[in-house]
């Protein structure tokens, strides 16, 4: 079978980009594959051709012109049997596509950007414009592939409210998010310190990632129950930035200068150490206006080196976090609550290491990329 993969990158630098590496690392082995991007990533051994704009800005009238004229181009010469769009807001481009009708062509929805008309609520044109063609290219679509069931929820609430009708259900199938665990599960190899518990956060520092909401938690942590600990907050953010001073301003205000890290981007090395030295990963995210975590592969991959995790009710992390066997999921604005479970997890050691291994074995990318693979062929 032959497939054009459109989407940012395969660099795993984001959840578009680990979601593509993996799935299309997986099915290019028994499949001709062809990605159209933004940014190629140099370490993939997979066909790539650089055609398309940023996918935030590709709601642009020029720029949607543009990338259909590219990746037409490819189609003609390329005649794959399925396309499938995998960043969400390259699908404005789908109705100016001409495909063969014997092509199927496929969506992956992850969470933000699964309705894109709601993130310009307060920008009528883009939000006109984008409305008008995601409900042409939904109509193109064979199957909408939901990496969650909160997505798939989430998706339905915005199109019935943005449209008045209700979406047709059956064209959204949900495959679960997987990792690879190959990657994500080897052993430590230098002693581990057990003499300071380690709490970790992986993601980008912004309000929709519950940042502040997870320093109100560890606070109460250790007001109450006084174990020393560090809390790592690994990941990417944007110097003078406004949440990033609010984060500052918080762990200054709580006391927490002694327990927190701002470590900000880690590479992937440092990245897996930390997992591997991690007693509890802690991630809270919450509703940002319309901005959503459809699912969180960071909850599997600290899963696949045993450590448990707590993640937030309303959230993707419902469907990444089996409740009270790989971690727990919590109301992030109950401080109280949150620090109960993560003396649960750090102190009575309430999760087991063995449980959180084989709940990540059961989202092996393999079997997610087989699923994604037999839909290819059924729709």
């Amino acid at each position: 079978m032959k497939i054009l993969y459109i989407t940012s990158s395969l660099e795993p630098k984001d959840g578009w980009g680990r979601y593509s590496s993996g799935i299309i690392n997986e099915i290019s082995k028994n499949n001709t594959v062809l990605v159209a991007c933004f940014e190629p990533y140099k370490e993939s051994k997979v066909s790539q051709n650089k055609i398309l704009h940023s996918a935030h800005s590709i709601v642009s009238p020029f720029k949607i012109f543009s990338s259909c004229l590219r990746v037409q181009k490819i189609i003609n010469s390329f005649r794959p049997d399925a396309v499938h769009f995998i960043a969400e807001p390259y699908v404005m481009i789908l109705p100016f596509l001409r495909i063969s009708p014997s092509t199927k062509v496929f969506l992956t929805a992850h969470g933000t950007y699964s309705f894109i008309p709601s993130i310009f609520v307060r920008e009528r044109i883009k939000n006109f414009i984008s409305g008008v063609l995601i409900k042409k290219a939904y109509k193109k679509l064979n199957a909408i592939i939901s990496v969650s069931f909160f997505t798939k929820q989430y998706l339905l609430r915005q199109y019935k409210d943005f449209y008045g009708v209700e979406f047709d259900q059956s064209k959204i199938v949900v495959v679960a998010n997987g990792i690879d665990l190959e990657n994500f599960s080897h052993e430590l190899t230098e002693t581990k310190d057990t003499s300071i518990k380690s709490i970790l956060f992986v993601g980008a520092i912004k309000n929709r990632k519950g940042v502040l909401e997870s320093l109100q938690a560890i606070k109460k942590y250790k007001d109450k129950y006084g174990s020393d600990f560090v809390y790592n907050i690994a990941g990417p953010y944007k110097d003078n930035d406004i949440y990033l001073k609010q984060v500052t301003h918080k762990i200054s205000e709580l006391g927490l200068e002694k327990e927190v890290k701002v470590l900000g981007k880690v590479t992937e090395s440092q990245l897996k150490y930390l997992y591997a030295n991690s007693d509890l990963f802690l991630m809270l995210p919450i509703q940002d206006g319309f901005s959503v975590e459809g699912f969180g592969l960071v909850y599997l991959e600290a899963n696949a080196y045993g450590v448990p995790t707590i993640g937030s009710l309303n959230s993707g992390a419902v469907d990444a976090i089996f409740e009270g066997v790989s971690g727990y999921v919590v109301d992030p604005f109950k401080a109280e609550d949150v620090a109960e479970r993560i003396h649960s997890i750090i102190d009575n050691k309430a999760i087991k290491v063995e449980d959180c291994k084989n709940w990540a074995e059961k989202h092996d990318i393999r079997s997610q990329a087989k699923l994604i693979n037999d839909y290819y062929g059924v729709k």
